[in-house]
């Protein structure tokens, strides 16, 4: 697309906050939304021992762009590098002749 290039035909830069992994697996701890252990292990509140000890998967609905809906991780850690990677190599975003360049901004 357009939108991924500056006037003078740059690259566009994308930057992205995203959290540290500890303290996103804390927050996780409290509301982990779509994240579930592949097996029934319980999601125990404020616990984070399933989140490393458990094969891992997202539960996102049809509506969102996730593309790694169908993917299982070894770890909740494994998840967030994944995406983290995803946002650095530009993965996550669309893009066309242009790359963009993408950066990451620890929260």
């Amino acid at each position: 697309p357009r939108c991924l290039h500056g006037e003078d035909d740059g690259p566009t830069v994308f930057l992205f906050t995203i959290r540290e992994v500890k303290a996103w697996i804390t927050s996780l701890s409290q509301r982990p939304y779509e994240v579930f252990p592949v097996k029934k292990a319980c999601r125990k509140l404020g616990s984070v021992n399933w989140m490393l000890h458990n094969n891992v998967h997202l539960r996102t609905s049809d509506w969102y762009n996730n593309p790694f809906s169908s993917r299982t991780w070894g770890s909740v850690p494994e998840l967030w590098a994944q995406y983290a990677s995803g946002f650095l190599s530009g993965a996550l975003i669309p893009h066309g002749e242009h790359r963009p360049l993408c950066l990451i901004v620890r929260s």
